[in-house]
C-alpha cells in the first residue's frame, strides 16, 4: 500500500521551518515588533525614574488624556523627544472619534524598528 504525504505540521522539513513568509515580490516579510503599550511606558517610566509605579501611572494617565483632548481639538502637540503631532483629518465612525496623525521627528530622535520600511528605496530599488 503507497503511504500519502501528510500536510500535518510535524511532516514538514525543518528547513520550511526556518524559511521566512515571502511578500508579493519574493522578499521576506520585515519582523514587526510588538507594541508598546501602557504596561510597557510604564515599567519603562517607573524604572528610568525610580519611581512609585501608582505615582507614575496617575501622571502618566493625565498627560495621555491631556494630548488625547488637543489633538481632538485639532491642536498640534511638539514634546521634544516625540516629536511634532498634527491632526490631518478627524472623523466619527460608531460614536468614536478617528484621528489620522502625522508624527514628524529629528532623524536623531527614535531609529526606526529593525525590518521595518523607513521610506528610502535600497540600492537595487
Amino acid at each position: 500500500m503507497a503511504s500519502r504525504k501528510s500536510d500535518s505540521p510535524e511532516a514538514s522539513s525543518a528547513a520550511d521551518l526556518a524559511a521566512p513568509p515571502l511578500n508579493p515580490a519574493g522578499r521576506p516579510e520585515p519582523e514587526v515588533p510588538d507594541d508598546f503599550r501602557m504596561k510597557d511606558l510604564l515599567a519603562a517610566v517607573t524604572d528610568a525614574g525610580g519611581l512609585k509605579r501608582s505615582k507614575v501611572r496617575a501622571v502618566t494617565e493625565e498627560v495621555l488624556r491631556q494630548l488625547g483632548v488637543a489633538l481632538g481639538q485639532g491642536r498640534a502637540v511638539s514634546l521634544p523627544g516625540l516629536g511634532k503631532i498634527k491632526t490631518k483629518r478627524a472623523k466619527t465612525v460608531g460614536g468614536r472619534r478617528v484621528l489620522e496623525l502625522r508624527v514628524r521627528q529629528d532623524a536623531g530622535t527614535a531609529e526606526p524598528a529593525k525590518g521595518r520600511a523607513d521610506g528610502v528605496a535600497e540600492g537595487g530599488d
